[in-house]
């Protein structure tokens, strides 16, 4: 069983959208962020940076426990162990994640360093930044998914899952000049795992 401790983020629907793709069984556990539960003595011993989300495996490699934080870790750790979410050749293997580097570093990290800027400081220079990123990342996501069905190749795999959740947030108005990533966004949202995902409640 996985615990997952989490909260209402992109970085933890992330993580729920694998766990739901790949059928793992788990279990979520509330970190409640605007109760500052990630500054409690006991979650800083899981997670010394006090952040979600962070999963718990209690069948991890040679059956031992295994504590894991950073959603794009854990992700990869999910499709190792399951055997799903990265294509098997390593040509393919490669360019998947390749996206799923793109979506994290491009896309997901510009993105939030320009909203927390302007939460806790009121700056709208990182949000400018932020922007601007995220307008030349959608440009290459396009790109791929022009010539393929997914991110992650011809199967939802978990460049799909990091992708979702801060695509999800951008909005559908993002979108209107990107016809291949409208089309590879409505079917990401038609799909059960997906809707599973976000029904989740912490």
């Amino acid at each position: 069983m996985i615990d997952l401790y989490g909260w209402t983020t992109g970085n933890t629907y992330r993580v729920l959208i694998a766990l739901e793709e790949t059928g793992l069984p788990y279990r979520a556990v509330p970190v409640n962020l605007r109760e500052r539960d990630q500054d409690r003595p006991g979650f800083l011993a899981l997670n010394p940076m006090g952040q979600v989300p962070l999963i718990i495996d209690s069948e991890g490699p040679c059956g031992a426990q295994i504590t894991l934080s950073q959603s794009m870790a854990i992700l990869l750790y999910l499709a190792e162990k399951s055997g799903q979410l990265l294509p098997v050749s390593r040509a393919d293997r490669a360019r998947a994640l390749e996206a799923l580097s793109l979506v994290m570093t491009d896309l997901v990290a510009p993105v939030n360093f320009g909203l927390s800027l302007e939460r806790e400081e009121g700056s709208s220079a990182g949000l400018a930044f932020g922007e601007a990123r995220a307008t030349r990342a959608l440009a290459a996501i396009e790109q791929r998914l022009c010539i393929c069905s997914f991110l992650g190749g011809t199967r939802f795999g978990a460049a799909d899952c990091a992708a979702f959740p801060m695509i999800h947030l951008l909005g559908t108005g993002r979108l209107k000049e990107l016809p291949a990533t409208r089309r590879w966004y409505r079917e990401a949202q038609e799909r059960p795992p997906v809707q599973r995902a976000l029904a989740a409640v912490f």
